[in-house]
């Protein structure tokens, strides 16, 4: 039977093909699963995606498609200024 890579997060865990949006959703299931809250930035929308993740009261980013996170007070990402 083939794989349907547009079933929601198959494409990212399953497939091996994926897209920005499918890792900030992938990544956003995953923290959903360790309890931490997120917000997934720029949903729907033709432009980069990632997480603004809140751990330890702290909001930081997480980005799947760049492979990178990091705490930060605006939940911007490095390259946002």
């Amino acid at each position: 039977m083939p794989i349907n890579i547009t079933a929601p997060l198959t494409g990212v865990f399953v497939a091996g093909v994926y897209t920005c949006a499918g890792t900030t959703r992938a990544l956003g299931r995953v923290l959903d699963y360790m309890g931490y809250g997120w917000q997934h930035v720029n949903e729907n929308k033709w432009s980069h995606q990632w997480c603004i993740v809140t751990m330890d009261g702290q909001a930081g980013y997480a980005d799947g498609m760049g492979r990178y996170c990091r705490l930060r007070r605006d939940g911007k990402r490095h390259d946002d200024g």
